[in-house]
């Protein structure tokens, strides 16, 4: 499954499911990184690491090893639910 993290730059996804095991699942599911919301990476730091995504209305820098634990959903992938 496609990571936050693959996403290239200015590429609009759509997340399937944050890892329980992420420290900071509580505050992402709280900031709208929630089922199906669309994500965009917008910035990215000089030096790697770091990048700023976009989501509902607001941007939110994270750090690439947490994004490695938020999965995206693939083309073309239905809900379960």
């Amino acid at each position: 499954m496609k990571s936050l993290s693959d996403l290239p730059m200015h590429e609009i996804g759509h997340i399937a499911e944050i890892d329980k095991n992420l420290k900071l699942r509580r505050r992402l599911l709280d900031l709208g990184f929630v089922k199906n919301e669309s994500v965009e990476p917008i910035l990215q730091s000089p030096f790697g690491g770091m990048r700023v995504y976009r989501i509902k209305k607001g941007k939110i820098a994270l750090r690439d090893k947490d994004c490695k634990r938020i999965y995206l959903k693939e083309e073309g992938e239905k809900d379960a639910d």
